[in-house]
């Protein structure tokens, strides 16, 4: 799927690549968090709007854009894996400790 950059002056669409590629990598991140580090289900994170707004500077329209196009079936595979569904799968957890276990300063 491309994406909107494809459709913006040059300067404009690298930068837009660019920090579209910053949310996927944080998605990424955040799948191997908890497939590695995670002890069990209630360290795990599922992965939305929300929880990536948390972790990142970017706007909601730049999180939406990632995670509905590029990193859709991923991120589908993984929270099916996991069974990370339904608005309570975070309640509860820390974000701060992601935070600390991904090196994020914010």
């Amino acid at each position: 799927m491309k994406s909107v950059a494809a459709h913006k002056p040059a300067d404009e669409q690298n930068y837009s690549e660019q920090v579209e590629r910053e949310v996927a990598n944080l998605i990424s991140e955040i799948i191997q968090y908890n497939h590695q580090q995670a002890k069990d289900d209630s360290e795990r994170w599922m992965i939305n709007q929300s929880t990536l707004k948390q972790l990142s500077t970017r706007n909601q329209n730049i999180i939406k854009r990632v995670l509905e196009g590029e990193m859709a079936d991923e991120v589908q595979q993984h929270h099916d894996t996991y069974g990370l569904h339904g608005r309570m799968a975070n309640r509860g957890k820390d974000i701060e400790v992601l935070k600390t276990a991904l090196g994020i300063q914010k």
